[in-house]
């Protein structure tokens, strides 16, 4: 293979890939706001790193 042919399949490639993450990024966000909504609770889509800072400066405080 050529170069161009190469990095022409470099791009589709990556084309693919995106398209893939994005599609599977929507369908966790569906299922995470569907989690949500039964718990009733807003705070559960808080990534855990940034639930521990709030209780740190909670505690300074």
């Amino acid at each position: 293979m050529t170069n161009d042919e190469l990095f022409a399949l470099r791009e589709q490639m990556q084309e693919i890939l995106n398209a893939k993450l994005l599609a599977k990024k929507v369908t966790l966000e569906r299922r995470l706001r569907t989690l949500n909504e039964l718990s009733g609770n807003a705070s559960a889509a808080k990534p855990r790193a940034v639930k521990r800072a709030n209780h740190v400066q909670r505690a300074e405080r």
